[in-house]
Protein backbone atom coordinates (compact mmCIF):
# COMPACT_ATOMS: atom_id res chain seq x y z
CA UNK A 1 0.00 0.00 0.00
CA UNK A 2 1.16 3.21 -1.15
CA UNK A 3 1.89 5.87 1.81
CA UNK A 4 0.73 9.62 0.73
CA UNK A 5 3.02 12.21 1.80
CA UNK A 6 1.34 14.84 4.39
CA UNK A 7 1.62 18.33 3.66
CA UNK A 8 3.76 18.83 6.71
CA UNK A 9 6.23 16.39 5.62
CA UNK A 10 6.76 18.22 2.48
CA UNK A 11 6.64 21.58 4.30
CA UNK A 12 9.48 20.19 6.62
CA UNK A 13 11.50 18.60 3.82
CA UNK A 14 11.37 22.18 2.33
CA UNK A 15 12.44 24.10 5.30
CA UNK A 16 15.08 21.67 6.28
CA UNK A 17 16.23 22.32 2.82
CA UNK A 18 16.32 25.97 3.01
CA UNK A 19 18.02 25.69 6.45
CA UNK A 20 20.58 24.01 5.25
CA UNK A 21 20.96 26.59 2.01
CA UNK A 22 21.31 29.26 4.36
CA UNK A 23 23.31 28.06 7.28
CA UNK A 24 26.22 27.42 5.21
CA UNK A 25 26.99 24.42 5.93
CA UNK A 26 29.89 22.36 6.23
CA UNK A 27 29.40 19.27 3.67
CA UNK A 28 31.89 17.36 4.98
CA UNK A 29 31.32 17.31 8.81
CA UNK A 30 32.27 14.23 10.94
CA UNK A 31 30.23 15.64 14.14
CA UNK A 32 27.46 13.44 15.49
CA UNK A 33 23.50 15.32 15.30
CA UNK A 34 22.98 17.47 18.00
CA UNK A 35 20.41 16.38 20.54
CA UNK A 36 17.72 17.79 22.20
CA UNK A 37 16.53 17.24 25.47
CA UNK A 38 13.29 19.18 27.66
CA UNK A 39 12.60 19.52 31.21
CA UNK A 40 9.40 20.20 33.51
CA UNK A 41 10.30 23.78 34.85
CA UNK A 42 10.89 22.75 38.34
CA UNK A 43 11.84 19.66 38.19
CA UNK A 44 15.15 17.49 37.70
CA UNK A 45 14.48 15.10 35.15
CA UNK A 46 15.54 16.02 31.12
CA UNK A 47 13.82 13.99 28.43
CA UNK A 48 15.20 13.34 24.95
CA UNK A 49 13.59 14.86 22.12
CA UNK A 50 13.38 12.41 18.97
CA UNK A 51 15.06 13.73 16.07
CA UNK A 52 12.47 13.50 13.09
CA UNK A 53 14.19 14.60 10.26
CA UNK A 54 17.61 15.87 9.38
CA UNK A 55 20.38 17.85 6.61
CA UNK A 56 23.40 17.34 8.14
CA UNK A 57 26.55 17.98 6.04
CA UNK A 58 26.14 15.58 3.20
CA UNK A 59 23.75 13.38 5.18
CA UNK A 60 19.89 13.93 4.98
CA UNK A 61 16.77 12.02 6.54
CA UNK A 62 13.69 12.44 6.34
CA UNK A 63 10.82 11.74 8.46
CA UNK A 64 9.50 8.17 7.65
CA UNK A 65 5.80 9.20 8.43
CA UNK A 66 3.92 11.87 9.59
CA UNK A 67 5.49 13.51 13.15
CA UNK A 68 2.19 12.58 14.61
CA UNK A 69 2.79 8.70 13.90
CA UNK A 70 6.41 8.51 14.77
CA UNK A 71 7.13 6.11 17.43
CA UNK A 72 8.98 7.63 20.63
CA UNK A 73 7.79 7.64 24.53
CA UNK A 74 5.24 9.85 25.52
CA UNK A 75 6.00 11.94 29.07
CA UNK A 76 3.24 12.76 31.27
CA UNK A 77 3.15 16.27 32.04
CA UNK A 78 0.88 18.03 34.83
CA UNK A 79 -1.65 20.85 33.44
CA UNK A 80 -0.22 24.55 33.05
CA UNK A 81 3.44 23.34 33.65
CA UNK A 82 5.93 24.52 31.62
CA UNK A 83 8.55 22.91 29.08
CA UNK A 84 12.21 24.16 28.73
CA UNK A 85 13.90 22.91 25.49
CA UNK A 86 16.98 22.86 25.85
CA UNK A 87 20.27 21.77 22.89
CA UNK A 88 23.72 20.24 23.04
CA UNK A 89 25.39 22.04 21.06
CA UNK A 90 23.16 25.73 21.17
CA UNK A 91 22.29 26.03 17.51
CA UNK A 92 23.42 28.95 15.32
CA UNK A 93 19.60 29.80 14.93
CA UNK A 94 16.71 28.36 16.90
CA UNK A 95 13.14 27.41 14.79
CA UNK A 96 10.05 27.96 15.64
CA UNK A 97 7.79 25.23 17.98
CA UNK A 98 4.40 23.99 16.23
CA UNK A 99 2.00 22.52 18.37
CA UNK A 100 0.53 19.93 15.87
CA UNK A 101 -3.34 19.17 16.21
CA UNK A 102 -5.14 15.69 14.85
CA UNK A 103 -3.51 12.53 13.71
CA UNK A 104 -3.45 13.52 9.91
CA UNK A 105 -1.23 17.28 11.10
CA UNK A 106 -3.65 19.32 8.87
CA UNK A 107 -3.36 21.79 11.25
CA UNK A 108 -0.90 23.50 13.64
CA UNK A 109 -0.11 26.47 15.96
CA UNK A 110 3.33 28.38 16.05
CA UNK A 111 4.45 29.00 19.32
CA UNK A 112 6.75 31.76 18.27
CA UNK A 113 9.54 32.43 21.21
CA UNK A 114 9.73 28.92 23.40
CA UNK A 115 13.07 30.55 24.75
CA UNK A 116 11.47 31.55 28.57
CA UNK A 117 9.56 28.26 27.75
CA UNK A 118 6.69 26.07 26.66
CA UNK A 119 3.43 26.18 28.70
CA UNK A 120 1.14 23.40 27.78
CA UNK A 121 -2.76 23.36 27.99
CA UNK A 122 -5.18 22.94 31.30
CA UNK A 123 -6.95 20.39 29.22
CA UNK A 124 -6.30 16.90 30.21
CA UNK A 125 -5.04 14.58 26.53
CA UNK A 126 -2.08 13.89 24.24
CA UNK A 127 -0.18 16.84 22.67
CA UNK A 128 2.70 16.49 19.72
CA UNK A 129 5.37 19.40 19.23
CA UNK A 130 7.86 20.04 16.10
CA UNK A 131 10.64 22.03 16.39
CA UNK A 132 14.04 22.70 14.45
CA UNK A 133 17.35 24.47 14.59
CA UNK A 134 19.88 24.90 12.53
CA UNK A 135 24.45 25.00 13.30
CA UNK A 136 26.86 25.35 10.72
CA UNK A 137 26.44 21.72 10.00
CA UNK A 138 23.12 21.85 8.94
CA UNK A 139 19.68 21.43 10.51
CA UNK A 140 17.60 19.02 12.90
CA UNK A 141 13.59 18.81 13.03
CA UNK A 142 12.87 17.29 16.92
CA UNK A 143 9.12 16.33 17.89
CA UNK A 144 8.26 15.60 21.63
CA UNK A 145 5.17 14.08 22.58
CA UNK A 146 2.96 15.05 26.15
CA UNK A 147 0.25 13.55 28.33
CA UNK A 148 -1.39 16.44 29.94
CA UNK A 149 -2.82 14.96 33.55
CA UNK A 150 -4.77 16.90 35.88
Amino acid sequence: MKKLITHYEIFSMILLMILTLTSGCSAFTSKPLPQSSFNIVGKEQSYEAKIFSYAWGLKTEYGKSSAVGTQYDTVTVPAKSKLKISFNPPPKKYGNVHEIFGEDITESKTIEDYSTGITVPDKPGTYTYNYNATWDEGGVAYVIRIKVEE
